[in-house]
């Protein structure tokens, strides 16, 4: 049987019978004692504040009276009327009312009864509520009368609540939150963790763990982070195995590479066919430079990059000394790359690392770049706190689908295309994990002109973060 489930259906059984236990409860305790004295004791505590509150209008009412006169003194007890339909009358000591409007004669008998500033009454006349109280202004007497319409059975209503019931009540709704939540916070508090841990993993985080936070929970719950933990596990086992895979292949490689030149180059000195000798130095010189791109490449995305020295460099100057190199080569080919924007950028960063991701991008974009055409490298800093490079070419661009994907390992738009201008596939990826590696964020974009890769780099030295491993 599913302990999830038990656990579910116990919480809410144990919750529906604690509040029927507390209605009981209430039920009981609502009535416990004699009813009569309840019944007076409610009677009295309700007509009290029934009096203070018609002393608090009477004391706005004189001060009205003295300060504006009969006219305003109207006007409030009209407002008063049409906002709580209830009449009143304010009097001198003498039992005259200060409007000239005649009491109804029940109240006039009352009246009789009680004098001065003692005076308080309230008494239920008809289907109406008279409260009567005597109140001292500004060293005057003074008496106000209100007359408040009842529904029916007001009265037998008005008193039968006990007056903690209120505390009752709410002491309940607090009860049965704390319960509800604490039942919610014991099934929801383990599902949080493991979205927070999917999302760490999807960021990069394949070192996180979810169990060791869940206790010694035995239910599906717990079993779902126990299988959370072996799946990364396994994850990053795999991607350890495929790095180690990539490193000892090329290791493997670069060994005969070593020996092929050195034969070669003593055929050479024996008078061989040139052009094939030639041939071969430049397909070995081509299949060398893979083999480093792919040792980068996993050193990079293993982590172990991070052994490259950080140290504040220009940005500015290595950005122009890269487009000073790749202009100069690019004059052959009709092409130009031209430079704008900040000339003083420092940052906290790899030499190395950056001028290799800038020179590929920049260099892929002579790739694609027509004859006359000219790629335009711009930098700046925003916010006062990141540098943004953009390169941009007037070459063919990249269909939507594909953009995601150019940061990939091997990955290729077009094979035919990319075999013809040189790429294999690798110097985008390496620059994407170089970028990262210092924090900051990658991306492609189509525009009117073409297509553009945008940079943006931390000017404060930074690892990896989420946020820059899923840009």
């Amino acid at each position: 049987m599913h302990r999830l489930f038990i656990k579910l259906f116990f919480g809410f059984l144990a919750f529906t019978l604690a509040s029927m236990a507390l209605s009981v409860i209430l039920a009981f305790t609502a009535s416990k004692g004699p009813w009569s004295e309840h019944r007076q004791r409610v009677r009295h505590e309700r007509q009290e504040m029934f009096r203070q509150s018609v002393e608090l209008y009477g004391y706005g009412a004189a001060a009205v009276l003295k300060d504006e006169g009969m006219e305003g003194y109207l006007s409030y007890r009209q407002r008063f009327l049409e906002r709580m339909r209830t009449r009143t009358w304010l009097l001198y000591p003498d039992h005259l009312s200060v409007s000239g409007d005649p009491l109804p004669e029940q109240v006039q008998n009352i009246l009789q009864e009680l004098s001065g500033e003692k005076a308080a009454r309230v008494d239920v006349l008809g289907s109406e509520l008279l409260i009567l109280t005597g109140f001292s202004h500004r060293e005057e007497i003074w008496i106000m009368v209100a007359l408040v319409p009842l529904p029916p059975h007001a009265e037998r209503l008005m008193f039968r609540f006990p007056k903690d019931l209120g505390i009752r009540f709410w002491s309940s709704i607090f009860l049965a939150v704390i319960l509800c939540w604490a039942i919610a916070r014991h099934i929801t508090g383990p599902i949080a963790r493991l979205r927070s841990a999917t999302r760490n993993v999807a960021a990069g985080n394949l070192a996180v763990r979810v169990a060791p936070h869940m206790g010694n929970r035995k239910d599906e719950l717990g079993l779902l982070a126990r299988d959370f933990d072996a799946m990364t596990g396994r994850m990053a086992d795999l991607l350890n195995s495929r790095d180690r895979l990539l490193r000892d292949i090329s290791h493997e490689l670069r060994s005969p590479l070593a020996r092929m030149a050195v034969a070669l180059e003593l055929a050479r000195k024996g008078g061989g066919d040139t052009a094939a000798l030639g041939r071969m130095e430049m397909e070995m010189e081509r299949l060398n430079t893979m083999i480093g791109e792919i040792l980068t490449l996993a050193r990079l995305s293993s982590g172990n990059g991070e052994d490259l020295p950080f140290e504040k460099i220009n940005f500015s100057r290595l950005v122009m000394d890269v487009v000073a190199d790749a202009d100069f080569e690019a004059q052959g080919q009709r092409r130009s790359v031209i430079f704008s924007g900040t000339e003083e950028i420092l940052l906290e960063g790899s030499p190395t690392l950056l001028h290799r991701a800038v020179e590929n991008v920049i260099r892929n974009a002579l790739r694609y770049t027509p004859e006359e055409g000219e790629v335009e490298v711009f930098l700046a800093i925003e916010e006062e706190n990141e540098a943004v490079l953009r390169v941009s070419d007037p070459g063919p661009g990249v269909p939507e689908k594909d953009l995601p994907r150019i940061f990939e390992p091997f990955y290729r738009v077009h094979d035919d295309r990319d075999r013809r201008t040189g790429g294999v596939g690798l110097g985008l990826a390496i620059t994407g994990q170089a970028i990262r590696r210092h924090g900051g964020s990658i991306r492609a974009v189509n525009h009117e002109k073409g297509f553009s890769v945008n940079i943006r780099l931390p000017l404060k030295k930074g690892g990896d973060s989420p946020a820059a491993l899923s840009s």
